[in-house]
């Protein structure tokens, strides 16, 4: 994991307050095409959908979705997006 994909990740989780969700769009790293990416400006890492998963789970979010979705453009190439909704967890308190 990239120092800064894991710093995100943090600050997103200090933000979101529990029960909070969470919606990400990224490219999918798993494609050939996203290698492309590499050289962009506007992306700066290529996601799997397992890395995501793992990485928001560290940060205490539960996975609500997660699903690979083609996007079919009219000018561009096709390109295959990682959709992850994860809702912050409750932190347990121990008190009843």
């Amino acid at each position: 994991m990239c120092i800064r994909d894991s710093k995100l990740a943090y600050i997103i989780s200090r933000i979101i307050k529990p029960g909070g969700i969470l919606f990400v769009a990224v490219p999918n790293g798993n494609y050939e095409w996203a290698w492309d990416l590499r050289d962009s400006t506007t992306h700066y890492s290529c996601f799997t959908p397992k890395f995501l998963e793992s990485m928001f789970n560290r940060f205490g979010f539960k996975t609500l979705y997660l699903r690979n979705r083609e996007l079919k453009p009219k000018r561009t190439p096709r390109r295959v997006e990682i959709w992850y909704v994860g809702q912050k967890k409750y932190k347990r308190t121990g008190r009843m």
